[in-house]
């Protein structure tokens, strides 16, 4: 899995669950983005998003983000050939959305594809098979509590909001369901005071387990993580709908 593609899954997440700018848009769906929510354009006036994962802004102000993500390699499972419905562009106005995405002139909200049943149709694609496991590893620098316990609510670690990530293509279908489990938390050494990486802390078992609850408590306490939008997201990607039925007919 492309560490591109765990990025960007993992980004528009964090911006799903924290007051962050909406990044990636289509010009006719970006009139219906309320202003508040336009891009970052300034590094020095960043929303929690663009901090963790860069942005590109005006007058060459470019930022690189402090989270990073290797390619996922898979280390168990078997690539199989799955039929899937054709997919087709979601429908989009002449002059912007439809008015079905609309309350007044504003969009109603970020879009995410539930869980459920896969559905067959004459597409063939690529995928791994259930139940295969990568191994995949970020790096991050310099997060604060507050920022740690957003990532990880994001990656779906939330003890009384758990869910499972979407990544990859034919998401409505009910393809790119995963489940991520933090097995390790390492941090590193200050290179400039010992002059190599290293002798830093590693967090697993129950240690990693309650420092992670104890970062999110903090995001939440603090604002950057928002609770009713972190209930929200988990009532569509919680695990229970993987059983749901998809939709039939076209897509």
């Amino acid at each position: 899995i492309p560490g591109s593609s765990l990025k960007g899954s993992v980004r528009s997440l964090v911006e799903a669950l924290s007051p962050s700018c909406v990044r990636v848009t289509g010009w006719r769906a970006r009139p219906a983005v309320p202003r508040r929510l336009n891009p970052c354009s300034r590094v020095d006036a960043l929303c929690p998003a663009c901090r963790l994962f860069g942005m590109s802004g005006r007058a060459q102000e470019n930022y690189a983000g402090q989270v990073g993500c290797e390619d996922a390699v898979m280390v168990d499972g078997k690539i199989v050939l799955v039929r899937v419905p054709l997919l087709w562009t979601p429908a989009r106005g002449r002059r912007g959305l439809p008015a079905r995405y609309l309350e007044g002139r504003e969009a109603k909200g970020r879009k995410f594809y539930f869980h459920g049943k896969p559905v067959r149709g004459p597409d063939a694609r690529i995928a791994a098979g259930t139940g295969s496991v990568f191994r995949a590893r970020l790096h991050f620098a310099n997060l604060t509590e507050e920022e740690m316990g957003l990532l990880l609510a994001a990656l779906g670690q939330h003890p009384e909001y758990p869910f499972l990530l979407k990544i990859g293509a034919a998401k409505p279908v009910g393809l790119g369901s995963v489940e991520v489990r933090v097995k390790k938390i390492t941090f590193l050494g200050n290179i400039r005071r010992s002059g190599r990486a290293g002798g830093g802390e590693v967090l697993e078992g129950a240690g990693l387990v309650e420092k992670m609850h104890r970062w999110m408590e903090a995001a939440a306490s603090g604002g950057l993580l928002d609770r009713e939008a972190l209930a929200e997201v988990w009532s569509i990607l919680r695990k229970e709908t993987l059983t749901r039925t998809s939709p039939e007919g076209p897509y």
